[in-house]
């Protein structure tokens, strides 16, 4: 009897411990899904829908990126940017409107080697999700909900996959079922739903690329073609979504070397030139791509840099980390610092407990273990740290833009955080960890509910443009780009005359556009041009006029002068 026990051991001893857990009926057989989880999972879906319709049906106008999504999608990015640049009409001549509004209108159907090109000739970003915007918009048209509802759809199957991911590395449906509803329900989470950007697409594939991987690494998981193929299809999708995908991409063939070098090198060797074939698709659909990277690399070099700066940074790299479970922004000025530090000592502590299973797994000599910790949970911590890693280094470095760290430029890392919370309450035994997590969902619930509605009193307090054009026939814009002139003709009626054209080229040549103005007509001034150099804007008015200007932008894009005669 003894020598048998002896041998049991010795043979436990020789073999990898990881193929021990993986290759486990108990790990490769999948979790039940209990009837408390897809409760739970509907919930993460009705609450974290109804929080983004609260939100989105309070929204009136469009945003600056929105305007150039919209000009992407409906394929006249060129034909804007043509008509700015040659001078040709509806630049610098009186037109109706309507006739620039339509350019934010798909007309010519599907059009994606025409969005390929124009990203390619004029932006930094790759093509899929305008693809998607292009076929959404043809069916539903643009408005300021359409880009929004599109991610209010994508954010719904996100939270699903997100919810299986994690009842495989939880192995815990109900605990996969908080994970979807902190996630869904987070402020950070919902502030990127509410502009049409691929934030949230881009988080949609960075769960589907994690799971994928994740199931390659398990020695008993089903062979053959298509798992192969849906990871092809991932990253292609993954990178055609955002270029930063490809750090989480190289991340997961570090993950999967060190798993599978030793004990699976052809699997290995398969799942690299999946890697490798997802690229290959990417630079087939978009083979333009690397136009963009002198345009990004400019942007760069733009970045202040400097003590200050630095110190701007960092508190800002604290502040939007820390939006994931707490609406940090919408506290008083005073009050951030001390909620700041709170959060983030919270945050480590939630990091630190949730190694702790990990660490008594390891060192527990029995091998009946109660935390039930997968070496998979392991794993998800690795893609926190290697997605939140080069967000904040590439930020910290000057990188990125000094706007480039807002809640949802953490697409990527967002998911893996959810995770925190539920794998460090595992310490508190029995009904301790049920309080706990209970706790801290309605904690975020309640966070993301005062987040919508800071956001619905955004709009509340935002001058509207509409009280400035009654009896208004002609309008005066001096700022055409791309992402304001859009947003400011949106609010104006079809039939009103619009004369738009460059500030400088206004005001050194008012005859054709200052003669045709009458009592009452309107001079937009746009706060890119900035406030500044609205003196010089008032110069020239004041020749014929008395410009009253609203003491705030209107829309927060531009202050609205209405014109009286003298």
């Amino acid at each position: 009897m003894t020598r048998r026990r002896r041998q049991s051991r010795t043979a436990g001893r020789s073999a990898d411990p990881v193929e021990r857990i993986d290759s486990s009926p108990k790990s490769a057989a999948p979790v039940r899904v209990s009837r408390a989880a897809w409760i739970l999972l509907l919930l993460a879906i009705a609450v974290g829908g109804a929080l983004r319709v609260s939100a989105v049906s309070a929204k009136w106008l469009i945003y600056h990126d929105e305007a150039i999504s919209y000009l992407l999608a409906s394929c006249n990015k060129d034909e804007y940017g043509a008509a700015n640049h040659e001078r040709r009409a509806p630049y610098g001549t009186w037109v109706e409107a309507r006739e620039w509004k339509q350019l934010l209108q798909p007309h010519e159907g599907v059009c994606f080697g025409q969005i390929n090109d124009s990203l390619a000739a004029g932006d930094i970003h790759p093509p899929l999700y305008f693809w998607l915007l292009n076929l959404w918009s043809l069916m539903f048209g643009v408005h300021t909900w359409t880009g929004p509802a599109l991610n209010v759809l994508v954010v719904t199957i996100a939270c699903v996959a997100l919810f299986f991911l994690a009842r495989t590395v939880l192995r815990d449906s109900v605990a996969a079922g908080i994970v979807a509803l902190l996630w869904c329900v987070s402020p950070a989470v919902i502030g990127s739903t509410l502009e049409a950007r691929h934030y949230d697409l881009l988080a949609l594939w960075t769960i589907l690329f994690v799971a994928q991987l994740l199931r390659h690494t398990n020695a008993e998981a089903p062979r053959g073609r298509r798992p192969y193929v849906v990871l092809v299809a991932i990253t292609s999708a993954g990178l055609l979504t955002h270029f930063h995908f490809g750090l989480i991409g190289l991340a997961g063939a570090l993950l999967v070397a060190w798993r599978l070098m030793r004990w699976e090198r052809r699997r290995l060797i398969t799942v690299w030139g999946c890697l490798l074939a997802g690229c290959v698709v990417f630079v087939t659909l978009h083979p333009r791509f690397h136009e963009s990277i002198p345009r990004a690399r400019l942007q760069v070099s733009r970045n202040p840099r400097g003590p200050e700066q630095f110190q701007k940074r960092l508190d800002r790299v604290t502040t939007q980390y820390m939006s994931f479970g707490f609406d940090i922004n919408g506290l008083d000025r005073a009050a951030r610092p001390a909620a700041r530090n709170i959060a983030l000592g919270a945050t480590v502590l939630a990091v630190l407990a949730s190694l702790v299973p990990m660490v008594v797994r390891r060192f527990r000599r029995s091998r009946r273990v109660e935390t039930r910790t997968d070496k998979w949970e392991l794993y998800v911590l690795f893609f926190l740290v290697a997605t939140a890693g080069t967000n904040i280094a590439l930020y910290l470095t000057y990188q990125s833009p000094l706007h480039a760290m807002a809640p949802r430029y953490l697409s990527m890392v967002c998911p893996f955080l959810a995770f925190l919370p539920v794998m460090a309450a595992r310490i508190v035994p029995g009904y301790g960890r049920v309080v706990l997590l209970g706790m801290m969902s309605v904690l975020f619930v309640f966070s993301g509910t005062q987040r919508v509605a800071r956001y619905r009193r955004k709009f509340d307090k935002t001058v509207r443009v509409a009280p400035f054009l009654k009896g208004a026939k002609r309008a005066v814009i001096n700022d055409v780009r791309a992402g304001v002139l859009p947003c400011l003709v949106w609010h104006f009626p079809d039939e009103m005359l619009v004369f738009a054209a460059k500030h400088e080229e206004l005001l050194s040549n008012p005859d054709p556009w200052i003669n045709e103005l009458e009592d009452g007509d309107v001079f937009v001034h746009s706060t890119r041009v900035g406030q500044s150099r609205y003196g010089e804007s008032v110069r020239v008015l004041v020749r014929r006029f008395k410009p009253h200007a609203s003491g705030k932008p209107a829309a927060d894009m531009g202050w609205i002068a209405t014109l009286e005669e003298r």
